[in-house]
């Protein structure tokens, strides 16, 4: 039987947040004339925002407070995602510097 894990308000905040920036990027890249930048930060968003789900928002614990397995996929995904997100906003700050 497989345990879900317990996500506090924070860890629902942040989840959020990277879905709406994300969001926010691609929408950006398909209006905005086909930046690279906001391509890529947008799918290093979403990559954030898929990587902290599926890992629990770091040490991921069911409810009697048990530790379950760390997804090793969803941390290589979260890694990719912000290196995505740095390389989008350097991209930005060259464009415009």
């Amino acid at each position: 039987m497989s345990k879900s894990a317990v996500h506090t308000t924070g860890a629902k905040v942040f989840f959020w947040l990277a879905v709406i920036l994300a969001g926010l990027n691609l929408f950006r890249f398909v209006f905005s004339g086909w930046a690279l930048d906001d391509l890529l930060a947008g799918a290093g968003f979403a990559l954030i925002a898929y990587g902290a789900t599926r890992n629990g928002f770091g040490r991921p614990v069911d409810g009697e407070g048990q530790p379950l397995p760390v997804d090793p996929h969803a941390r290589i995904a979260t890694l990719a995602g912000m290196a995505l997100v740095v390389v989008g906003l350097v991209l930005e700050a060259g464009a415009r510097g």
